[in-house]
C-alpha cells in the first residue's frame, strides 16, 4: 500500500509540476498570461522545460505518444448537462486524480478497440502481461470511441468485450491467466465509466472470487479529465476463510494497476 501511495504522490506532484513549471517558465521570459488555456502549446514549453532541468528523470514525458493526435473541441470549458451525475462508485475507491489528456482522445484512446495505447502501452508495456487477446465490441464497434457527433452514444450502454492475458509471477502467485469481461456503463460527452469482471481461476482459491473493477473518466475541460477507479472483492459463492486476506491481495493489486494506467496517461498526455 505503500509503494502505491507514494506512486499516487508522485503522480500528483508531476501533474501538478507541469503547470507550475509552465507558469514559472512564461513569468521568467516575459510571456504574458491569457485566459484562454493552450494546452499544445504549454505541453511543448514544458518539454523544453524538462529537457534544459532535467527535472524529471524518469522519462515521465514520451517522445512518440500513443494516445492519439489532441482533439481540438478538448480544450473547451466543461459545461455539463443538467441532471448530470456522477457513476456510483464500488466498494473502495483506488485512485482519483486529474490527469492531463483531452476527455476525446482519452475516450478514443481507452475504448476503440483498434487503438494501440489500451492493449500495446498499458497491458503490456506498462504492466508486463503477455499473450494478450482482446474481443471487438459486441455491439457498435465500429463507432464506440469515434469522434463523429452525428452517432448516438445511448446505443453504446451495455456494449461488452472480452479481454484475456497472462499476468507475469509476483511474490504471491506464479504466473497466470486473467479472463477479463468489460461492460459500457456510461457514454456521453460528460463522461465515459466501464465496469470490469476478472476471473483468475488459476491462483489459488482462484474459482471462489471475482475482482470487480470501475474506470470513470469525467470531462473537466481544457485538456483535462477527472479519473475515478474503484473496486470490490466479490465472492459469487461464499467467502471462504481467507476472504480477508484475498481481498486486501485484490485492494493492493487493483490499486497498482490503476495507478499504473494514469501513469502511462501521463506519460503519454504531452506529445502526439
Amino acid at each position: 500500500h505503500l509503494k502505491n501511495s507514494l506512486r499516487v504522490i508522485q503522480l500528483r506532484r508531476t501533474v501538478k509540476s507541469t503547470q507550475s513549471l509552465v507558469e514559472s517558465i512564461m513569468e521568467g521570459t516575459g510571456v504574458e498570461k491569457v485566459e484562454k488555456f493552450d494546452a499544445k502549446s504549454k505541453w511543448m514549453t514544458l518539454k523544453c522545460a524538462i529537457l534544459l532541468t532535467n527535472s524529471f528523470s524518469d522519462n515521465l514525458l514520451l517522445t512518440n505518444s500513443k494516445l492519439g493526435p489532441k482533439v481540438d473541441s478538448d480544450s473547451h470549458p466543461s459545461v455539463r448537462a443538467a441532471g448530470f451525475k456522477l457513476p456510483k462508485n464500488l466498494d473502495k475507491i483506488t485512485l482519483d486524480i486529474e490527469v492531463p489528456a483531452g476527455f476525446k482522445r482519452l475516450r478514443k484512446a481507452l475504448l476503440e478497440s483498434t487503438s494501440p495505447f489500451l492493449a500495446d502501452q498499458y497491458i503490456k508495456e506498462k504492466m508486463k502481461n503477455k499473450k494478450v487477446s482482446m474481443e471487438k465490441w459486441n455491439k457498435h464497434d465500429n463507432d464506440i470511441g469515434s469522434h463523429n457527433p452525428k452517432i448516438d452514444f445511448k446505443g453504446f450502454i451495455g456494449a461488452t468485450t472480452k479481454l484475456q492475458y497472462v499476468m507475469p509471477k509476483s511474490l504471491m502467485v506464479s504466473a497466470n491467466t486473467a479472463y477479463e469481461t468489460t461492460a459500457i456503463t456510461e457514454y456521453n460527452d460528460d463522461c465515459f465509466a466501464v465496469k470490469k469482471i476478472t476471473k483468475n481461476p488459476e491462483v489459488p482459491y482462484g474459482k471462489k472470487f471475482e475482482t470487480h473493477t470501475q474506470w470513470v473518466f469525467v470531462n473537466s475541460g481544457s485538456y483535462k479529465c477527472h479519473m475515478i477507479c474503484s473496486m470490490s472483492a466479490v465472492f459469487p459463492k461464499g467467502k471462504p476463510m481467507v476472504a480477508w486476506k484475498i481481498k486486501n491481495g485484490m485492494i493492493s493489486g487493483c490499486t497498482e494497476s490503476h495507478v499504473a494506467l494514469a501513469e502511462t496517461i501521463v506519460e503519454h498526455a504531452g506529445n502526439e
